[in-house]
């Protein structure tokens, strides 16, 4: 059985407003890594656009919604590769929510 990366702990504990908050709309997942917080956003029924400027992290979260119990999720999550550093192709309004946890630049 796949043992998913655990969630950042703000993210855990307020996942559920984060899922109100958004209503219909996704949530970016900006800086997404392996995907930690986009699968319990994702497991509450969120829609959410994960974007991050390493392929190989995008990767990962698209390996793992090959297996087994995430497939469901796939339907879900969405991957980007993007540096949102460099740009911001988004338009206002996209989003009923935005998580970001660790985004630095290197």
């Amino acid at each position: 059985m796949t043992r998913l990366p655990q969630p950042s702990s703000l993210v855990r504990q307020f996942a559920p407003l984060i899922a109100a908050a958004a209503k219909e709309l996704p949530v970016l997942d900006a800086a997404s890594g392996a995907g930690r917080n986009a699968f319990v956003l994702a497991q509450l029924g969120c829609e959410v656009v994960c974007v991050d400027r390493d392929l190989k992290r995008l990767e990962e979260i698209s390996r793992q919604l090959t297996l087994g119990p995430l497939a469901v999720l796939s339907t879900l999550i969405r991957l980007h590769p993007l540096d949102l550093l460099d740009s911001w192709p988004f338009r206002e309004g996209e989003f009923g929510a935005i998580i970001n946890v660790h985004l630095f630049s290197a």
